[in-house]
């Protein structure tokens, strides 16, 4: 490898990593979180306009999917698992 090879590839190296690692960030995992809980919205019977607000605490993802316009008790509760599995779906009171 010529010295120029050398010098531009130890430039580009952090911006690879960043690259390659951005798929781990938290944004990326509130997304997938949200992925998940539309989906199973909607595998659910939930049909029309949704807006989603996403927590995480310790261990586990909390969803809420809130039926548009919003009202009273028109909303769901999706908790989602650090493995992406559904562990829990409440209806909204």
């Amino acid at each position: 490898m010529s010295q120029t090879g050398k010098i531009a590839f130890v430039i580009l190296l952090p911006y690879l990593a960043l690259v390659a690692f951005a798929g781990c960030s938290p944004n990326s995992n509130k997304q997938q979180a949200i992925r998940i809980a539309k989906y199973e919205f909607q595998k659910r019977g939930g049909i029309g306009d949704i807006e989603c607000e996403a927590t995480k605490n310790e261990t586990n993802w909390t969803v809420v999917v809130w039926r548009l316009p919003k009202t009273a008790g028109g909303f769901v509760t999706v908790e989602i698992s650090p493995n992406w599995s559904v562990v829990g779906y409440y209806s909204g009171n």
